[in-house]
C-alpha cells in the first residue's frame, strides 16, 4: 500500500462570500461558462486557472478568457474580434462594442464584466452585482430566487447549473430558465 502524502491544488472561486470548490463553478446546460483548467506557465509547474468562453449570438466561439488573459479564436479573428489592453485590464470587442472586460483591482483580485452569449444564443449579462437577473450579488450574499446564501461552500463538478443539462451532475444549485 502506498503511504505517500499527496498534495493537490483545489480550485476555488468566491462569489458573494460563497466558496465554490468546483471544476465548473457556473455551467449553462452542457457548456461551462466558467471552469478551471490546467495551465503550464513558463516555469513548467502546472497550476489551475479559469477558462471562460465568449460566444457570438450564432454560437460561434469568438474568444476564450484564460486566467486574466483574452485569446481570440480563429473564428473570432475572422469575425473581427479586437482584443484591447488598457491599463489595469483587458477588453474583447466586436464591431466596436465590448463583449467582455477584465479589470485587475489588486494582485490576485479580478473583476469581470461581460455581455455573453451561450453556444445556443441565450444572452447573459454578468457583472459584480448580478448574472442576468437570475442571481443577484450583494457584498456578502448570493441571492437565487427567494434564497439568500452567505458563507456557503459548494463542492463537486458543477456549482451553479443554469438550464437543464443533458447529463445529470449532482450537488449543484439549479437555476431553471423559462423554456429550459
Amino acid at each position: 500500500m502506498d503511504q505517500s502524502l499527496v498534495f493537490t491544488q483545489i480550485p476555488i472561486v468566491v462569489i458573494a462570500s460563497n466558496i465554490f470548490a468546483c471544476r465548473v463553478p457556473i455551467c449553462y446546460k452542457d457548456t461551462p461558462m466558467m471552469e478551471f483548467v490546467q495551465h503550464i506557465p513558463t516555469h513548467n509547474t502546472p497550476t489551475l486557472t479559469t477558462k471562460i468562453p465568449i460566444f457570438h449570438s450564432d454560437g460561434t466561439l469568438l474568444a476564450v478568457v484564460k486566467g486574466a488573459s483574452l485569446h481570440a479564436t480563429e473564428d473570432g479573428k475572422k469575425a473581427g474580434v479586437k482584443l484591447l489592453h488598457p491599463p489595469g485590464g483587458e477588453v474583447c470587442e466586436l464591431n466596436g462594442k465590448p463583449l467582455f472586460e477584465i479589470k485587475r483591482t489588486k494582485a490576485a483580485a479580478i473583476s469581470i464584466t461581460a455581455e455573453l452569449f451561450t453556444n445556443d444564443g441565450v444572452f447573459f449579462k454578468w457583472s459584480e452585482k448580478e448574472l442576468n437577473g437570475l442571481m443577484s450579488l450583494a457584498p456578502n450574499a448570493l441571492r437565487i430566487g427567494g434564497i439568500t446564501m452567505t458563507g456557503c461552500r459548494f463542492s463537486g463538478d458543477v456549482g451553479i447549473q443554469i438550464g437543464v443539462p443533458t447529463t445529470h451532475v449532482g450537488g449543484q444549485v439549479f437555476i431553471g430558465l423559462p423554456g429550459t
